[in-house]
């Protein structure tokens, strides 16, 4: 019997498939196999920095105001919405974080303020004994020249797998 090069390549296309298929225990490229433990490095796992803040704001243009948000978080990363009010003004903002250390956050928010589309550099700190999101936000595109900063108090947390269920006394949102 003789075998043409596409009915090689056919078998070899199909082998592979199969082999990738499995028992169902291989994982999504970048996660882990079932029942294993992974840690990435500066993992902010041990942190459950999910859940609902409000606070107050200081804006360079808004002048004080209030802040609330809402963050989810997956490993290092962080994000959701931030919606700062000052006066009459009101923008919800797009955020992702990346969180170092466990408590140092840092990352980009973006919004539309009036007509404008407004991209934001952030930087804040976590303090885990009192539940505070304590940044700054400077404009990095539109808005030229706007800045802040904002302190939030976590309120609750999401329930998230693996999650230590003792955070320092929050309720579960």
């Amino acid at each position: 019997m003789t075998y043409s090069p596409t009915r090689i390549a056919f078998a070899v296309a199909l082998a592979l498939t199969l082999t990738a298929c499995g028992t169902g225990t291989a994982s999504p490229l970048g996660a882990p196999a079932a029942g294993t433990a992974s840690k990435v490095s500066n993992d902010a796992t041990i942190r459950n920095l999910s859940g609902q803040y409000a606070g107050s704001v200081k804006d360079s243009k808004y002048n004080k105001g209030s802040v609330t948000a809402s963050f989810a978080q997956y490993q290092t990363s962080v994000g959701g919405d931030m919606t700062p009010t000052e006066g009459s003004r009101s923008s919800t903002m797009s955020v992702s974080f990346s969180v170092a250390s466990g408590t140092t956050f840092t990352g980009t928010a973006a919004a539309t303020v009036g007509s404008a589309v407004c991209v934001y550099n952030i930087a804040a700190v976590y303090n885990s004994s009192t539940h505070n999101l304590k940044g700054t936000y400077q404009a990095a595109h539109g808005c030229s020249g706007e800045s802040g900063s904002f302190k939030m108090k976590q309120k609750c947390f999401y329930a998230k797998p693996g999650a230590d269920a003792d955070i320092g006394g929050l309720k579960m949102c």
